[in-house]
């Protein structure tokens, strides 16, 4: 049987990521991610041991994971299978959005907003379009003694996120599947987040995102409005009065071609992060 050098298998694996990325240290970190995922190993491990071998089974599966990721420009949150969202492992998969760190950074921005004011015992959260179920995990986790409502068109998206509840160890969430508030019970919420779908149908998007991530997740009609416009309209409806005055009770990531929609909302506040796609998405608080 054929056997590999580690060493060799990460010297070839980070000179093929070069292309993909700023500098050959973050190539090389990458490839020793591929790496620790077909070995199970440590990166310590196998850097302490560069003398270690590789089966030819392990070789294969290597370069098949580094073919999909160059070639078929497939995301490397695919390819691994998990990504970090605040203190929580996201299990992902395709064609479920990948969470992204500007999503990461508002809700962390959310926790310790919502962390700094007196909540109630039976604090309630609507988190729509949850996808992974990343936001309302990392709500829920903060916030044991909250109950969430992660909604999904997807039904796909809902077993991914239920998988991460129990993966995560975290009960105080339910799911249901509906086209954004269709199928929720009649009743109201202290606060609702989204992280909706806000891109045009037009826009240019790097083929790692359009042909990997579930179009549902990304596009919008009305030049990627739609939806936020009907959760904007939609929300009173929903909203208690508990958190009045202590904190925006609507959080939605929109695009920053989007910020007129503010209009619609009085008593905004506006948060902005960069994100993945060279553009400023803009958080609508009210």
């Amino acid at each position: 049987m054929h056997l590999y050098p580690i060493s060799s298998a990460l010297n070839t694996c980070a000179q093929q990521l070069e292309s993909l990325y700023q500098s050959k240290a973050e190539a090389a970190s990458i490839a020793a991610l591929l790496l620790q995922k077909v070995t199970g190993l440590s990166r310590s491990a196998f850097l302490a041991h560069p003398k270690m071998t590789l089966d030819h089974a392990s070789y294969t599966a290597l370069m098949q994971m580094l073919h999909e990721h160059v070639v078929l420009e497939k995301p490397l949150a695919y390819i691994l299978g998990q990504v970090p969202f605040l203190d929580l492992q996201i299990q992902i998969c395709p064609p479920i959005l990948i969470p992204r760190p500007e999503t990461e950074a508002w809700c962390a921005d959310l926790i310790d907003r919502l962390g700094r004011i007196a909540l109630p015992q039976d604090l309630r959260i609507l988190d729509l379009c949850t996808g992974s179920g990343c936001i309302a995990l990392a709500l829920a986790k903060a916030f044991p003694q909250s109950h969430i409502v992660g909604v999904d068109i997807a039904p796909e998206a809902l077993d991914l996120a239920r998988e991460n509840m129990s993966a995560n160890t975290i009960q105080n969430i339910s799911w249901i599947q509906s086209d954004l508030f269709t199928n929720i019970p009649k009743g109201t919420f202290d606060l609702i987040v989204a992280n909706p779908p806000y891109i045009a149908e037009t826009a240019e998007l790097p083929k790692s995102v359009r042909a990997w991530e579930d179009p549902r997740a990304l596009f919008a009609s009305v030049s990627g409005t739609a939806l936020i416009r009907s959760i904007i309209e939609q929300a009173p409806n929903w909203l208690s009065s508990r958190l009045n005055n202590q904190i925006p009770r609507l959080w939605i990531e929109i695009g920053s071609d989007q910020a007129h929609l503010a209009q619609i909302v009085s008593a905004l506040t506006l948060y902005t992060q960069k994100d993945a796609f060279n553009q400023t998405r803009l958080l609508l608080g009210t």
